[in-house]
């Protein structure tokens, strides 16, 4: 009996120690992988568009080029919403290449309109 309770026992020290070992090898591995990602950047809401730049409501200029894409907020209005690249380098895509962001109103949603 006794000898059953001290394999037990030295069976739940390995596991602990086992585990023990995955959770810092883990942490260790989001560490490198955070510093691996780079600075993350912040984005901006903007009615219900999510920006990489602050908000603005009047068009950019200087742009070599657009991403474009529209949202429904909560009032259902439609938005179509605009970030600017200074530079094609990263093929328009790119956070970093990010110039200006900006948002239009285009109307109401379609439920509105039934409504």
């Amino acid at each position: 009996m006794t000898k059953q309770i001290v394999y037990r026992l030295g069976d739940l020290m390995i596991r602990r120690a086992f585990l023990r070992r995955i959770a810092a090898g883990a942490a260790g591995a989001l560490g490198i992988l955070h510093v691996l990602a780079g600075p993350a950047l912040a984005l901006y809401q903007c009615r219900c568009c999510w920006l990489y730049q602050p908000c603005r409501l009047t068009p950019c200029t200087g742009c070599a080029c657009t991403w474009t894409w529209s949202c429904v907020d909560a009032n259902n209005v439609v938005w179509r919403c605009h970030e600017c690249y200074g530079s094609t380098a990263g093929g328009c895509a790119g956070e970093q290449y990010v110039i200006c962001s900006w948002a239009e109103r285009t109307g109401l949603g379609p439920q509105a309109a039934i409504g």
